[in-house]
């Protein structure tokens, strides 16, 4: 499940952009129960409005970056290898 979508049913924000990505179908990903049913059902796309093709199936709706939005994401990732270089600490 996308963190984005949980945050929009929710009812936390109703601006929320995820990876950029486009709707996605991944049944898996998005979870199955013990007795093999899903977690979130196929939704199909009738109109075209989510997955730019009517009938497509979809487990996650779109959550495409606007173009006049600004993303500012922090890469914690390399600034703790870039510390961990220089201090050499692990």
């Amino acid at each position: 499940m996308r963190l984005a979508e949980l945050l929009m049913d929710s009812g936390v924000t109703e601006h929320v952009y995820d990876d950029g990505g486009r709707a996605k179908y991944d049944p898996v990903l998005f979870g199955i129960k013990a007795d093999e049913s899903r977690v979130y059902p196929d939704q199909v796309d009738s109109d075209a409005t989510t997955t730019e093709k009517a009938g497509s199936r979809y487990t996650s709706r779109s959550f495409m970056v606007p173009p006049d939005a600004a993303v500012i994401a922090a890469n914690r990732g390399a600034t703790i290898s870039r510390c961990r270089r220089r201090t050499g600490r692990s």
